[in-house]
């Protein structure tokens, strides 16, 4: 997958925004405003968050809004990208804060996994406890962020239950999501017998 997102952003069209290159899988009459968002939300981090904006320089190689399945942002660690879901970008409802505040959480993920904390099954609802907090705490300093307080607390909530954060959880939500989008039942079968394959592989290694 890191392969084939590296792909799409080496073809895409970028600016560098605030110091970091970002780049936009979009139609041409839609890059204007999906740039723009993009570098009001890194405006309100280095703003309201100095020290965060600077981690996130650190840490971050690039920003590619693409078209993720259902997760608002991704880390993928062997590239350094924090990929934003396209659709949550282009959408009227989506704030600059709540895009500051998504990139706050991978990048908190981008930090972490620098000192060595991978996403095994076992630490995953840990990681990403740590991750809501980072972006609580970042709401917290904003001046009209009570609703992305409510929201990151809800998540940090919902990190108690270590099966939401299970690799099946993950498949099964995967699976839903194309299923959502119209995909046949038979190419999803085919799918989770290549995830199962593929992670029974991975712990005979």
């Amino acid at each position: 997958m890191s392969k084939l997102n590296r792909f799409f952003y080496r073809c895409s069209p970028k600016r560098v925004l605030c110091g970091i290159s970002v780049g936009a899988w979009v139609t041409k009459d839609e890059e204007e405003a999906v740039f723009s968002k993009v570098e009001e939300a890194l405006v309100l981090i280095r703003t309201y968050a100095p020290l965060r904006f600077a981690r996130l320089q650190q840490d971050v190689g690039c920003i590619f809004v693409f078209g993720s399945l259902d997760y608002r942002g991704t880390w993928r660690n062997e590239i350094r990208m924090c990929e934003l879901k396209e659709t949550f970008i282009r959408s009227p409802e989506t704030s600059a804060a709540t895009v500051a505040s998504v990139l706050v959480h991978e990048a908190m993920h981008a930090r972490l996994m620098r000192w060595g904390f991978g996403y095994e099954e076992y630490r995953r609802a840990r990681t990403e406890r740590i991750c809501y907090k980072a972006q609580r705490a970042f709401a917290r300093r904003l001046p009209d962020g009570e609703g992305l307080v409510g929201e990151a607390g809800q998540r940090i909530d919902e990190t108690r239950d270590h099966a939401l954060w299970s690799d099946a959880a993950f498949r099964e939500r995967n699976l839903q999501t194309l299923r959502d989008m119209g995909w046949p039942e038979w190419t999803l079968r085919a799918l989770a017998g290549l995830a199962a394959r593929l992670q029974a592989r991975r712990r005979a290694a």
